[in-house]
């Protein structure tokens, strides 16, 4: 199994920067938009580490002697990167809203789910971009690497990981313009039961 080692995510994090500056205003966004990029580089890299922690206790877990030290470190790796990526989203939403407030108690309730910013969040919405970004370069090694009995499999779920992607982006696009008209965005935080401090080497 061929894990990769890096993803380019240059260009979608020019796409996001692009989506903001055109539908948000540019006077409020100035105020968030290093740290909101920061986060999204958060989130994107801790999305990496997850695939290439899961990826590896996967092949390893394929072999007839497995390093069970490995696997625990990688289980905890992706368990940590996972509350990382939990952390970074939440960031994403709280930033925009820091800059559209809600202001007006009686604007909250959205008229459907569609409108509903915790729902259907920003950070939500990068973050699928995110993991598909992280899929099609992994679909794409396959394709170089494998077999050609592999290759129609692997051409067909790059297809689909862009078909998401491109309803993702549209979608994003959409919840940004309908941020701006409304002129506000509601976030609750994304609330966990893991609690990671204190764990222990168990080797």
């Amino acid at each position: 199994m061929m894990i990769i080692k890096s993803v380019d995510f240059s260009k979608l994090f020019d796409t996001l920067r692009f989506f903001f500056n055109t539908h948000l205003d540019k006077k409020r966004l100035s105020k968030i938009e290093d740290q909101l990029m920061e986060n999204i580089r958060i989130l994107a890299d801790a999305n990496f580490k997850c695939y290439q922690a899961n990826m590896t206790v996967i092949a390893e877990r394929k072999k007839d002697k497995v390093d069970t030290r490995l696997i625990s470190d990688m289980e905890l790796q992706a368990r940590t990167v996972g509350e990382r990526r939990v952390k970074a989203k939440t960031a994403i939403n709280s930033l925009l809203n820091s800059i559209y407030p809600l202001t007006d108690k009686k604007k909250v309730e959205p008229e459907s789910l569609i409108n509903d910013d915790i729902v259907y969040s920003v950070g939500e919405m990068i973050d699928r971009l995110t993991i598909e970004q992280i899929k099609m370069a992994d679909y794409q090694s396959r394709l170089n690497e494998g077999a050609v009995s592999e290759a129609t499999e692997m051409v067909k779920k790059i297809k689909q990981s862009q078909l998401w992607s491109e309803r993702v982006r549209r979608y994003l696009e959409l919840k940004l313009q309908e941020i701006e008209q409304k002129g506000f965005y509601e976030y609750v935080e994304e609330m966990r039961t893991y609690d990671l401090s204190g764990i222990r080497d168990v080797f």
